[in-house]
């Protein structure tokens, strides 16, 4: 646990070399489990991704996704299955702020089309919200009104609709009807 509470601290305080030194230290843990193995991995990808993007360091964050993908496809079956999910999610939001829509929602439909979604309800309805947003910044009004209805209905209906989630709903239903260039929506939001 000192090494995770290092590298936990080293996060928050910026301090890149600690970081690495922490994670580095703890992936070389002698490990006698696989369970504690596959968190191990987990935590130290979870923290070295959150750092790249707290730090806006996107590109070192696009950088590690195929090696945490592999990593997550050999563990296989034994990964917990919620880890999975908010490796995914964190994925599209890192593509979805460096404008890469396509590759966002590439990773928010696997969260989005998983059949658990009552294992991360919170990560599915953030899911949801981002979906929206993602479509409205690529101008795919045609599918907005359904969508704002569907994911409207989505929250309300789980008692996950909040003041920020009724805002953004509200904001692209009212809004999209109105405006006719991109330009004119962007300057909108």
């Amino acid at each position: 646990y000192a090494l995770q509470n290092l590298a936990s601290i080293c996060l928050e305080l910026g301090k890149s070399e600690g970081l690495m030194n922490a994670l580095e230290k703890l992936r070389a843990l002698p490990v006698k489990t696989a369970d504690l193995q596959n968190k191990i991995f987990a935590f130290s990808y979870q923290l070295e991704f959150s750092y790249y993007v707290k730090y806006l360091h996107y590109q070192k964050g696009i950088g590690i996704i195929s090696e945490i993908k592999k990593g997550i496809e050999r563990i296989g079956d034994k990964f917990d299955k919620q880890y999975q999910l908010h490796f995914y999610y964190h994925f599209a939001v890192l593509y979805f702020v460096i404008k890469d829509y396509r590759n966002a929602l590439r990773w928010l439909n696997i969260v989005l089309n998983d059949p658990e979604k009552e294992l991360r309800k919170d990560l599915y309805c953030f899911a949801r919200i981002v979906h929206l947003i993602i479509h409205y910044e690529m101008g795919n009004q045609l599918l907005m009104k359904s969508a704002v209805r569907s994911t409207y209905r989505f929250l309300y209906k789980h008692k996950r609709l909040f003041a920020l989630e009724t805002v953004i709903l509200k904001f692209i239903r009212n809004r999209m009807s109105k405006l006719n260039t991109q330009k004119q929506i962007l300057k909108a939001f």
